[in-house]
């Protein structure tokens, strides 16, 4: 179920505390106080693709060694739903399923792999996507996908807007084969224009049925996982018209179905990841109407700025801004990502829409940034998020969205005690050694829990979830910022009567 922010007869708020040692919130890549107003070169044509989508749920996959980095805020994946997946029906084979490993996949093919696939649980193939080695080679080379992927043509073929055909744990597997084979080819071995086309060929056979439509709670789940598998099968160009028809369709009837609220937000996973597609690219230039459905999703949709369900209006002006990397795309996609700019606000209900189309043109159209009004981004954000500064002493700067005179002094209490506390806890006399850094800084801020995220996302780098976002970084270097960004919540209870 989903998880909302209303809490009756409480007042919910939320603090994040971020420290560096120049006492400002710092950029991807260096601290603010020396960043350039200037434009910058787009980053983008050297970074490396990434991986398919991974299990619906948990996180058991592995990834690949050496593909985990860091990534700016304009490399940051559009938002997922904040809510979890409800229970499809299982097929009556599936709810007699047992024995679940990966020998049991890799030791059947064809139609006997079909019918293990159907009877088994999605939380059941959901486990397939972290193997690795010789079970995923015996799992997932190319003649136990085609098998399945002819298995999902065939359901596909006949769907009627249920998962009686076990057609849910189909596309998982084929997800999970995609995703293992990307991080671990060698393990699995190459995947053929033979096993593209089977795939294609379910794909094409069910949103063409008119229950791909349905606007249920099976359907939902159903249909968002085989929209995410149109990109881990890097289909994206040939299924423009798929996404386009989900974000015209979407209105505020879709909110009471969870699932039907993934599936229109599972398409900016193909529409994002795209962007490393050549022959993606070239379809958006030769059609664009994708762009206007992501500019009018946005603009039609700006009611759910600052609701639960703010990612949705969010994850559509990112994805219409992040098209600027491409030069084909730009002269198309620059007016309406300025419009964009000029109907939200870098503050207040519209904060989330603005910094997400500037994020994205600053970072893929940095030499145009004056086109949109976004040079200097990061100032520009961490003085409209932090517009007060209080200087506990020398070394310390609290930076601060709305903090009182008396709760500013509290800050740099706790601040400047943190060093003695911390020579106490571990016993070290002294003051610290030169060859280390000076302590940090503190910089605080007072958000609500749909705008913080937002702006900590594009000022700092910093990797944050809807409810709760923490991070602690320390320098690489001596000379390097050292910061910690924590977030607190806290509640007060009303009394009957008390007005509060």
């Amino acid at each position: 179920m989903r998880h909302r922010f209303a809490l009756p007869g409480r007042l919910a708020g939320a603090a994040a505390v971020c420290a560096t040692v120049a006492g400002l919130l710092s950029a991807p890549t260096q601290a603010l106080p020396g960043h350039r107003a200037g434009p910058t070169a787009a980053p983008a044509a050297h970074l490396t693709e990434p991986p398919p989508a991974g299990p619906v749920t948990g996180a058991t996959e592995r990834p690949a060694p050496g593909r985990a980095h860091s990534l700016s805020p304009a490399q940051l994946p559009p938002q997922k739903t904040p809510f979890t997946h409800d229970t499809v029906p299982l097929s009556p084979a599936a709810a007699k399923a047992a024995s679940c490993a990966p020998g049991d996949f890799g030791s059947r093919s064809g139609a006997a792999l079909v019918a293990l696939v159907t009877s088994s649980t999605a939380d059941c193939v959901n486990t397939l996507f972290s193997v690795t080695g010789t079970d995923a080679r015996d799992v997932f080379r190319q003649p136990q996908m085609l098998s399945v992927a002819q298995g999902f043509a065939r359901a596909a073929g006949r769907y009627r807007g249920d998962n009686s055909a076990g057609l849910l744990q189909l596309v998982l597997f084929l997800r999970a084969g995609y995703y293992v084979q990307f991080n671990h080819p060698g393990d699995v071995g190459p995947y053929t224009s033979r096993l593209t086309a089977a795939t294609t060929g379910g794909l094409d056979a069910f949103f063409a049925r008119r229950h791909a439509r349905d606007v249920t709670a099976v359907n939902g789940d159903i249909l968002g996982e085989t929209v995410i598998l149109t990109d881990s099968a890097d289909q994206q160009d040939r299924y423009l018209y798929v996404y386009r028809r989900l974000l015209d369709a979407y209105d505020r009837s879709y909110d009471a179905t969870d699932s039907m609220v993934r599936a229109v937000n599972d398409v900016h996973t193909p529409l994002w990841r795209g962007n490393w597609n050549p022959r993606y690219v070239t379809a958006v230039a030769a059609d664009p109407r994708v762009t206007a459905s992501l500019h009018d999703f946005a603009l039609r949709h700006t009611d759910l700025l600052g609701t639960d369900l703010s990612f949705l209006d969010t994850n559509a002006g990112m994805n219409l801004a992040r098209y600027v990397e491409h030069p084909e795309l730009r002269a198309a996609v620059r007016p309406l990502a300025r419009d964009l700019l000029d109907r939200s606000r870098i503050t207040g209900p519209t904060a989330g829409l603005w910094v997400a189309v500037a994020t994205q043109a600053s970072s893929y159209d940095g030499a145009g940034c004056s086109y949109y009004e976004v040079c200097d981004l990061p100032g520009r954000l961490t003085e409209a998020a932090l517009p007060v500064t209080h200087s506990c002493d020398a070394d310390h700067t609290v930076r601060a969205q709305a903090l009182t005179a008396d709760e500013l002094d509290a800050v740099c209490a706790s601040v400047l005690n943190q060093g003695a506390y911390f020579r106490h806890v571990v016993r070290a006399e002294g003051r610290y050694p030169a060859s280390t850094s000076r302590p940090s800084s503190s910089s605080s801020s007072r958000a609500a829990p749909t705008t913080g995220p937002t702006r900590a996302r594009s000022t700092a780098s910093v990797p944050t979830t809807a409810a709760s976002p923490w991070t602690e970084t320390r320098p690489t270097r001596p000379t390097g910022p050292p910061r910690s960004c924590t977030r607190r919540t806290w509640t007060t209870v009303s009394r009957p009567g008390s007005g509060t």
